[in-house]
């Protein structure tokens, strides 16, 4: 699941603090911004613990599998 949380932790951060997205950067201070990061990190750690209760391995690194062994005749 590390690669799918590097990913996801990546798009959420960008969409809450950038102008695409919810641009909180300039009116977030230190405080908010670690309560937003530890709220983040508990709901990344729910969502692999039920993801992982399903599946072998996360979303991301079974689609990196899948491409990897693309052209094998395995």
């Amino acid at each position: 699941m590390s690669l799918t949380n590097y990913i996801t932790q990546s798009i959420i951060g960008a969409f809450i603090y950038f102008p695409f997205g919810l641009y909180l950067a300039p009116y977030c201070g230190y405080t908010l911004n670690l309560l937003i990061g530890l709220f983040t990190f508990y709901l990344q750690v729910r969502f692999c613990k039920w993801w992982l209760t399903k599946h072998k391995q996360g979303p991301l690194e079974y689609l990196w599998h899948k491409w990897t062994w693309i052209n094998s005749d395995r």
